[in-house]
């Protein structure tokens, strides 16, 4: 127990994970921000010769950011394409590594969707960030340390998936694996284990409703009252959320990543749009020009993580069209709000 409570620092009646980031003055905010790019900026320049190559050819050094907006308008954006062709230089990581490679604990790949896959390295220290933006959500949907969450996937070389078992563990609570099983084998384990919250892409529950569906297995009968969908935003219809919470009796949680970035944003409030999880990285919403849009505008969210040092991601264009909006939420909550969550997609 009192290591549970170690993990686990609020107490259980607490709406925020961390009270104090969750609701920082934006002004306050801001500044903490800006202090972690530069000191990130510092990193990838003197250790990654990807982002030391890009920065010369652009005339910069970390120095010359002064403010937010020295880092939107003069440091250089990344795209999958870079990392994919910085690696090459020197198997596995290349030009784009800033670690040193023993100091690495996970390899991790992304799918490649038909091109070179971007391979992803992470330290000890990275796995356990890339489980904090997970924790802020679990804890906001009311799980604690005693519940007992299923992950019904195959531990493959995705990273996306894998930072939601860095979660479970930062939460400090229990977890059921149904990696190797088929689709039927895995409702047979949610019956008999009896989870309350199960993390899964869009596809996986898909599957899982149709098995349940041609068996007569009645999903929303079981123990599960949470699903933690991870992926591009792909719950975004409000017509799907609604069909599968109504099929699986649980509430739908959204959760915005990419294999490159880990966790971008999540939706606090089911159903409304998504927040940035800002202690973990930081948000630009860009119009096609590069210029940073106003609130109610669309734009590309470009996005730089606190969370992966061993290959940086700063200024990385997701692809993923957000509706910025800078107001607080009702709860208090001052993090960035995409209206809506991913609207669209636009070349990475």
């Amino acid at each position: 127990m009192e290591f549970r409570s170690f993990l686990n620092p609020q107490s259980a009646a607490s709406t925020f994970w961390n009270p104090l980031l969750e609701t920082m003055p934006r002004a306050q905010l801001e500044a903490l921000h800006l202090r972690r790019l530069r000191a990130l900026l510092r990193h990838a320049y003197e250790h990654s010769p990807l982002y030391r190559k890009r920065y010369a050819a652009a005339g910069i050094r970390p120095e010359d950011v002064h403010s937010l907006e020295d880092f939107a308008s003069l440091v250089p954006t990344i795209r999958k394409a870079d990392l994919a062709a910085a690696q090459p230089t020197k198997p596995p990581y290349g030009d784009a590594l800033a670690l040193r490679e023993d100091d690495l604990l996970f390899r991790f790949q992304e799918r490649g969707n038909g091109n070179a896959p971007v391979e992803i390295p992470l330290s000890y220290a990275g796995a356990t960030l890339h489980g904090e933006p997970w924790a802020y959500l679990f804890w906001a949907a009311g799980l604690r340390a005693d519940t007992l969450c299923y992950l019904p996937f195959n531990w493959d070389l995705r990273l996306g998936l894998w930072s939601a078992y860095f979660g479970v563990r930062r939460l400090g609570a229990m977890m059921l694996s149904g990696g190797g099983l088929d689709h039927q084998a895995r409702l047979r384990q949610i019956e008999q284990r009896r989870p309350q919250a199960m993390l899964a892409t869009l596809e996986e529950v898909q599957a899982l409703s149709e098995a349940a569906r041609q068996e007569g297995f009645d999903l929303a009968g079981t123990s599960l009252r949470h699903l933690f969908i991870a992926g591009a935003d792909t719950t975004g219809s409000a017509t799907l959320r609604d069909d599968l919470a109504a099929t699986w009796g649980a509430q739908v949680h959204r959760v915005l990543l990419h294999d490159e970035t880990g966790v971008v944003a999540v939706g606090f409030h089911s159903g409304e749009g998504l927040h940035a999880v800002e202690d973990c990285g930081h948000c630009l919403v860009l119009d096609a020009a590069g210029k940073p849009v106003g609130d109610g505008e669309v734009g590309e969210l470009v996005y730089t993580s606190y969370m992966q040092l061993a290959q940086p991601i700063i200024k990385y264009h997701t692809g993923d069209l957000v509706r910025l909006n800078r107001r607080p939420s009702a709860d208090g909550r001052t993090w960035l709000f995409f209206e809506g969550g991913v609207l669209g997609r636009t070349v990475a």
